[in-house]
């Protein structure tokens, strides 16, 4: 999904990049975590298909944009950021005004989840955000745990649901009283037995919002919100839940080796199982398997 500009982009980003979403194998979207230059006197995009968006982590630094012949300056500071359209180039220069190193994110949103949320809000236009030195607590916020996600090895199905969210939002500021959405479909019982049988019988796969969505008939836009009302839960909560709960009982069950457990349930990196295991249940699979293996006296 994401353009191979975007690829190119996030490669050509000056500084050390500290995390990167093609890491984790996400296909949703591109997140980068760089550590910038001091200064950068000059640094110019490619224009690429997909929403950018980047926020500041850490750091403070006086940032220029040309526009119309005309640079224009933006102070930022952890918190706030710059959007950029598609198909835009940046021409930026920027330098580090704190003692401590600026640390950005830097995030790319394929066009499709701003083109979905149109067709479901019935908006006769989509207007992309093209900004440097925007401030969105909310936008922020979200990148922030994205790049916590990625550095948790969180699957793509955070990333997609995210994706959806993020653009949706960043769409409709100034436009609450101007659209109607669509009708939504009914999630049944029938619909949600569906969708938890697939999910069941799916675990080693990559499951995304699109396959769960087709199983219960209803708009990939909506599910999400749909799913976590009739479970309590979100896809990605309730599908880490249900693989950890397995990867439990085969611990327990089987003496399979802690990598193939893994990738039966869906986790490429053992490193990465791991962690999810841990956050779990509070220990490692190796020790939670020891632990349920040893008689009480």
């Amino acid at each position: 999904m994401i353009a191979k500009e975007s690829i190119h982009n996030a490669a050509r980003e000056p500084g050390k990049r500290l995390v990167s979403s093609r890491d984790v194998r996400w296909e949703s979207l591109l997140l980068h975590k760089v550590e910038s230059p001091a200064l950068v006197e000059s640094h110019e995009t490619v224009p690429t298909q997909d929403q950018a968006v980047t926020v500041v982590l850490s750091g403070r630094s006086i940032t220029e944009s040309a526009s119309s012949g005309k640079w224009k300056v933006a102070n930022q500071s952890p918190g706030t950021g710059g959007t950029s359209e598609p198909h835009h180039v940046d021409r930026l220069r920027w330098r580090t005004v704190s003692s401590s190193p600026l640390v950005t994110a830097h995030l790319y949103i394929p066009s499709f989840f701003f083109q979905e949320a149109r067709d479901e809000l019935n908006l006769s236009t989509v207007t992309f955000p093209n900004h440097h030195g925007f401030v969105d607590p909310l936008t922020a916020h979200i990148v922030t745990a994205l790049v916590d996600a990625v550095e948790k090895g969180y699957s793509d199905l955070y990333a997609e649901t995210s994706g959806r969210f993020l653009a949706t939002h960043l769409l409709l500021p100034g436009k609450a009283q101007q659209f109607k959405s669509k009708r939504v479909g009914e999630f049944s019982d029938a619909r949600l037995e569906r969708v938890l049988d697939f999910i069941d019988h799916h675990l080693g796969i990559h499951i995304t919002i699109a396959m769960l969505s087709r199983e219960a008939g209803i708009s990939a836009f909506h599910f999400a919100r749909l799913f976590r009302r009739r479970t309590g839960a979100s896809p990605f909560e309730y599908i880490t839940r249900l693989r950890m709960q397995r990867a439990a009982e085969n611990l327990v069950a089987t003496d399979q080796p802690v990598g193939e457990i893994a990738n039966a349930i869906g986790y490429e990196h053992a490193g990465h199982f791991a962690t999810a295991f841990k956050r779990a249940y509070g220990e490692t699979p190796i020790a939670f398997r020891r632990r349920s293996r040893t008689p009480l006296c």
